[in-house]
């Protein structure tokens, strides 16, 4: 609380203020952040046609947003706060899995994405992992950029889920947005 405060440039008094606790504190800026991340993939749905470059916008405008090493945050959340861990696991599980079934039925269509995947598998096994790339007992940070591991993630996953035309714009995409 006291290096909060002192980046804010106010009290410790004034954060208790508005928050009661730290807990609550951490809990009112996940929920922030959730809304952010979301309304950034409703962004990209809404604003880019076909669904691989709906998922690379949202990939770049979400990494834009989440401009933090998160890995260390969730590790430290995961560690001193394991409630509110589990609670955002289910808020992840609640929000999420939809839009990446969503976004998964729509490259079907498209044919850029494979038609034999099981939904409901591939969109809880992305999730399951993008949580789990900020495990630090198997990414550790002197090993592995947060960024580096963001990218790579994603980059596994469309190749797993990509038909070859998928793949080829995942790569167009990809250079004209991210690099």
């Amino acid at each position: 609380m006291d290096d909060i405060a002192m980046d804010l440039n106010i009290s410790k008094k004034t954060i208790y203020v508005y928050f009661s606790s730290k807990p609550q504190l951490i809990e009112r800026s996940l929920q922030l952040t959730n809304n952010q991340y979301v309304e950034q993939i409703i962004t990209a749905n809404n604003e880019k046609s076909g669904a691989i470059s709906e998922l690379v916008y949202a990939h770049k405008n979400v990494k834009q947003t989440m401009d933090i090493d998160s890995s260390i945050s969730s590790y430290q959340l995961q560690k001193y706060y394991p409630k509110i861990f589990l609670k955002q696991k289910n808020i992840y599980k609640k929000k999420f899995l939809k839009l990446i079934k969503d976004n998964l039925l729509r490259g079907i269509r498209e044919e850029v994405y494979r038609s034999d995947l099981d939904l409901e598998f591939v969109a809880r096994f992305h999730l399951a992992s993008y949580t789990t790339r900020d495990d630090q007992d198997y990414f550790p940070p002197s090993q592995f950029s947060h960024s580096y591991l963001v990218d790579k993630h994603l980059e596994h996953y469309m190749r797993s889920i990509c038909t070859t035309l998928g793949l080829d714009q995942y790569f167009y995409f990809k250079k004209l947005l991210l690099e």
